[in-house]
């Protein structure tokens, strides 16, 4: 009885020090249908990929030392709706360490991502739905999506690639790329801007708009067909893209537009 008591003190105090001293957090939750995820962080790299569980996992690491007090984790879920929201010491911030600290989501293929990195990058792959994606001083870099997009970086570039019902792009300071492949379609209004950027887009030959691209120092190159009205000028382009749609604007303070088109792969192509 006495060995046993001692051993399970032994083990208690073995599991503390661990828990202390864990290098990573690890958590999954089950779904049942669609998930809701929400992620927030003062810092760090925000990573999203998908798997083929129904569930949601999280891993939370620093890249060449422990977690410890520098980082604290709070998490909450409500059936489909997973919230997790990781805070990062000043003193990591003040040491330029911030970015060592990774938060990886993985989650269905289907999912609706609310996604704040702070001061971090924001890295997705491979998920469609419903996506929102914002960060304050970092690149967002999401590719093979599906759905509404609307991201959004006060310092930093934007490099998207996916089939889009809804695509807004924001950066106050940074250059926009966007692969649009076929069977986009706008659902709504869809805005790329940057304050302080060039922009380079890549659409289908069949997306139908109603196009507005501006730049107040830059010019402007089209390999789409745009059937144009008003002032055409090196820094304004108006009029309408296979019979026009909803609007689709584009717009960058300072840097030049290319709009190219993405041609449609055929049987046997091997692309």
């Amino acid at each position: 009885m006495r060995h046993t008591m001692i051993t399970a003190i032994i083990c208690l105090l073995l599991c503390t020090v661990a828990t202390a001293g864990d290098d990573q957090w690890q958590k999954n939750y089950s779904v049942t249908g669609k998930p809701q995820v929400s992620v927030r962080t003062n810092d760090g790299v925000v990573q999203v990929s998908t798997w083929p569980r129904k569930e949601v996992g999280f891993i939370v690491s620093r890249k060449g030392g422990t977690l410890g007090k520098n980082v604290r984790i709070e998490q909450s879920a409500e059936g489909n709706r997973i919230s997790v929201t990781v805070h990062i010491s000043r003193f990591l911030a003040s040491v330029n360490l911030a970015r060592s600290i990774s938060i990886q989501a993985m989650v269905p293929a289907e999912a609706d991502l609310d996604l704040d990195a702070g001061d971090g990058q924001i890295r997705i792959n491979n998920v469609a739905g419903n996506l929102r994606l914002q960060t304050s001083d970092g690149s967002i870099d999401a590719s093979e999506l599906g759905g509404q997009l609307h991201a959004r970086t006060t310092n930093g570039n934007i490099q998207v690639r996916g089939r889009f019902d809804v695509l807004v792009l924001k950066t106050n300071d940074g250059q926009i790329k966007a692969e649009v492949a076929a069977g986009s379609r706008l659902a709504s209004a869809w805005s790329v801007n940057t304050s302080d950027g060039g922009v380079r887009l890549r659409l289908p030959n069949e997306l139908s708009a109603e196009l507005d691209a501006r730049t107040s120092n830059g010019h402007i190159i089209s390999e789409i067909p745009v059937a144009t009205s008003g002032v055409v000028s090196e820094h304004h382009l108006h009029g309408t893209i296979n019979g026009g749609g909803l609007p689709f604007e584009i717009h960058t303070g300072n840097g030049s537009i290319q709009i190219s088109r993405i041609e449609a792969k055929t049987a046997g192509s091997g692309n």
